[in-house]
């Protein structure tokens, strides 16, 4: 059973120490027995950091919102250190601490990138190198969607920091229009 503790009404902190059971895949024996259990006991150490949010199963939520909390804006100038710098007793401690959080925040960031992005668009590249989705316009609401791959995944522009809209250009003499699906938009097209 998850345990944690209430400090007041608004903050909780998870225990540092939780045990767990998961599937014997290893084929772990216990020492005296001849046959392996079919599950096996291991032991999660964290840091006791406070639950700042909680997921619907009601164990605290690692999403980016909440490891930005921790972490603090540290881009700022001065850095703006969050709620780990003082749970780690602040100065370089506490500094370290939200560095560590704010690269595992990065490092979600660039995995979202590469899984939702990059790969799909890398797979479906034709031998000379262009991309052609397919326009599915069979769809209940009878808008337009994208597919193999869906290019209308593609990063907001204030969000792509690796410049992935970049690698969209048309070939020499052509066009490339990029329209939202708006109703102006959608007029001007049908007129061209």
């Amino acid at each position: 059973m998850l345990v944690i503790s209430q400090l007041n009404r608004k903050e909780f902190v998870q225990e540092a120490e939780k045990e767990f059971e998961a599937e014997n895949t290893e084929g772990l024996i216990k020492e005296g027995r001849k046959k392996p259990l079919k599950m096996r006991p291991f032991v999660l150490i964290g840091q006791g950091l406070p639950v700042i949010e909680t997921t619907s199963t009601g164990l605290p939520a690692a999403s980016n919102a909440v490891l930005k909390q921790l972490a603090g804006d540290l881009d700022e100038d001065p850095p703006q250190y969050g709620i780990a710098f003082n749970h780690f007793g602040g100065g370089e401690e506490g500094k370290r601490a939200c560095e560590a959080i704010d690269a595992l925040s990065k490092l979600s960031a660039v995995n979202k990138m590469l899984s939702a992005f990059i790969k799909p668009l890398q797979q479906n590249v034709d031998k000379r190198g262009r991309i052609h989705g397919s326009l599915n316009i069979n769809t209940e609401t009878g808008r337009l969607s994208s597919r193999n791959p869906n290019l209308q995944n593609q990063p907001a522009l204030e969000k792509d920091i690796y410049k992935i809209r970049d690698a969209f250009a048309a070939e020499p003499g052509n066009l490339l229009i990029v329209a939202d699906y708006g109703q102006l938009e959608l007029r001007v097209l049908a007129h061209m």
